[in-house]
């Protein structure tokens, strides 16, 4: 196996994930972005990382680390570009499907594959971004999961198998998880604010509050680590709340209160 692959989008994925392969031997055939700046900086950056030319053979795999919206795109443009061909493409998006690589699969007589990081990589240097992805949990799918798991361990990195078809599932948990959890501290920061509680003080006076709970989780499991009113059945308390902030024209954080609250009442009952 040649330990040399080539990429397509340098931003905080693809930096990071050629930063842990470089780091272990492989070497980058080729590079692209749609972005001549970012392009610039990561040719800078891995200036020493670069193949030597000329290289007769293929790379053992295209990386492809660009933004959901743009695939369908970039697909149409690599059919017509047969420099890039590679035995294995690789996307690490978590909304698509490895399949939305079968029209390359078809002309470059490529395997395909998804192989997702479950993790957030925001606002990163490069060694932050490969700690990050030696963390996360990377979900695989696609022609040939053998071959990507064997690859991943290689990288140092923990996977899971997930079917191709309930992808939309999987990435509806993760935007739950990591974004749709700040649009409830959002809420509950607009809220402090009734109670003369600064944005700036939110954090500094309730993260600590939120770190509390993922240590619980951490330490007994999701199911177990819920407390406060809804565990003591304090429904008066719920209601109270709801009333209040009703008044206060809270609109949206009324109606995020109560049907979280509902919720967790309901599944309290279940389980």
């Amino acid at each position: 196996m040649h330990k040399r692959f080539s990429l397509i989008g340098t931003g905080r994925i693809g930096w990071a994930l050629s930063g842990l392969l470089t780091d272990l031997g492989w070497t980058i055939d080729r590079v692209d972005d749609v972005s001549d700046h970012q392009l610039k900086a990561y040719q800078k950056h891995f200036s020493s990382c670069f193949t030597p030319k000329p290289t007769p053979s293929q790379p053992t795999c295209l990386l492809i680390c660009i933004r959901d919206d743009s695939f369908h795109e970039l697909i149409r443009d690599l059919q017509q570009k047969p420099e890039w061909k590679t035995p294995h493409i690789i996307h690490t998006s978590g909304f698509h499907q490895a399949e939305i690589l079968s029209p390359l699969r078809d002309v470059f007589q490529s395997e395909i594959h998804s192989f997702h990081p479950m993790i957030s990589v925001i606002e990163t240097n490069t060694d932050q971004g490969k700690k990050l992805l030696k963390k996360a949990w990377w979900a695989l799918s696609g022609d040939n999961p053998s071959w990507m798991q064997n690859m991943a361990s290689a990288w140092g990195l923990q996977t899971f198998l997930l079917p191709d078809d309930k992808k939309d599932f999987y990435h509806a948990s993760a935007v739950m998880t990591a974004n749709l959890i700040i649009g409830i501290l959002r809420g509950a920061e607009a809220t402090a604010s009734l109670a003369g509680i600064s944005p700036e003080d939110y954090e500094k006076i309730f993260l600590p509050l939120v770190d509390s709970v993922i240590d619980h989780i951490h330490q007994s499991g999701l199911h177990k680590a819920l407390g406060g009113p809804i565990v003591r059945k304090d429904y008066h308390l719920l209601e109270r709340e709801k009333a209040a902030l009703k008044k206060a024209g809270l609109t949206d954080e009324y109606a995020m209160y109560d049907l979280l609250s509902r919720y967790l009442i309901q599944k309290m009952s279940i389980n």
